[in-house]
């Protein structure tokens, strides 16, 4: 009572306190309380390809991702939960619970660091980078820096996943934000607050999403494969 908080949102936030939470708010003109269904189906879609492409970034950092098909990145979105929306437009939670997992990614050497935690403070460090550029006006820079990073942290992938949460018709934008686990501190250098990606941003996230997909670059790793037969 003294805070001025509801009862209900206390109990809701006690309920996720191992979780961190992603919550996608979809707003415009007009009226904001129902979306196009083919939209919304869309949108949920759109969230599983983003928290794929983050996942995929920590385990193997790159600007395109050939495919999303990391067993890790696979069973993220299988422990994750859909929860109750929210008031306020149209909102998508996300939970993510932070000891889910025992995987480490390539991104830190910090063993201490969840994996769950890599991929959403990686996440909200991304949205930061590719909004900042495009308010100051230097997104060919960004996307040359990204190109010559050895561990770029925007992919075509994710920037592919935020241009599906955006309708032509709806004319929507688009709020994120984290509400990190208290259960481990989030480091210094990870960004704080909400991501505002405003209608006219989805069009510049597009142009960012087809230059980085067509950087063809070879990668040298180890391949192991099996014989099934030898003929001859």
């Amino acid at each position: 009572e003294l805070a001025g908080i509801a009862k209900t949102s206390v109990i809701q936030k006690v309920g996720c306190v191992k979780d961190d939470v992603l919550r996608f708010r979809v707003f415009h003109d007009g009226n904001d309380s129902a979306l196009p269904l083919a939209f919304a189906a869309s949108f949920v879609s759109s969230t599983e390809r983003l928290i794929k492409s983050a996942a995929s970034t920590v385990l193997r950092p790159r600007v395109h991702h050939p495919r999303l098909g990391f067993s890790e990145a696979i069973q993220l979105v299988e422990k994750s939960r859909f929860g109750q929306t929210e008031n306020g437009s149209f909102v998508i939670r996300v939970e993510c619970p932070i000891n889910a997992m025992e995987v480490q990614g390539s991104l830190t050497d910090d063993d201490d660091t969840p994996f769950v935690r890599q991929v959403t403070s990686t996440l909200q460090t991304a949205l930061f980078q590719l909004t900042s550029a495009i308010e100051a006006d230097q997104l060919d820079r960004l996307v040359d820096e990204l190109k010559q990073a050895a561990s770029p942290l925007v992919s075509s992938n994710l920037c592919e996943a935020l241009v599906g949460m955006h309708d032509d018709s709806v004319d929507n934008s688009l709020d994120v934000a984290i509400d990190w686990s208290p259960l481990k501190s989030v480091p210094s250098r990870v960004p704080h607050g909400r991501v505002r990606i405003q209608r006219d941003y989805f069009a510049r996230i597009d142009e960012v999403q087809r230059e980085l997909k067509s950087v063809e670059s070879h990668y040298e790793d180890t391949f192991v494969g099996t014989v099934e037969r030898l003929e001859g």
